[in-house]
């Protein structure tokens, strides 16, 4: 995959202002709690531990990456959106799911697909499919066509 310095600025830009407004919203919960509850400094100082050490190891247990947004199959043509992927530590995308017209195909190596678009993000590197996909499409396996 090849990208551009700006482009990967800007991925990388996007990124980080997701996770600043992650950080906001923790925050106004913190203020939501005080607002309910008048807390002492100890239970308040408790709170911030608290969520502050989920939201750091959540991060630990997320990985950042370059992933594909829109591809197409290399034998097709057919052009489909990657719904889910692997992903090892290390940033490496080795399979995807993509959702295409008429099906969901599963297990697409990486290399059997031109990335016509892809993005910057993170998460954990199990994860479920994207939530709108279309659940009406069968799901098959991926085959090599010959």
């Amino acid at each position: 995959m090849k990208i551009t310095v700006a482009k990967l600025k800007e991925m990388i830009r996007e990124e980080l202002e997701q996770h600043i407004s992650e950080i906001e919203e923790i925050e106004e919960e913190v203020e939501e709690v005080e607002e309910e509850k008048e807390l002492s400094l100890e239970e308040l100082e408790a709170v911030i531990r608290e969520e502050m050490t989920a939201v750091l190891n959540e991060k630990e247990k997320s990985v950042f990456h370059a992933c594909a947004a829109h591809v197409g199959l290399k034998e097709s043509g057919e052009e489909g959106t990657p719904i889910n992927h692997t992903l090892l530590e290390d940033g490496s995308v080795t399979h995807y799911t993509v959702e295409f017209e008429d099906r969901i195909v599963e297990g697409i190596p990486a290399d059997a697909l031109n990335v016509l678009e892809e993005r910057v993000h993170e998460h954990p590197s199990k994860r479920d499919d994207d939530e709108d996909v279309d659940e009406s499409k069968p799901r098959v396996k991926y085959e090599i066509q010959q």
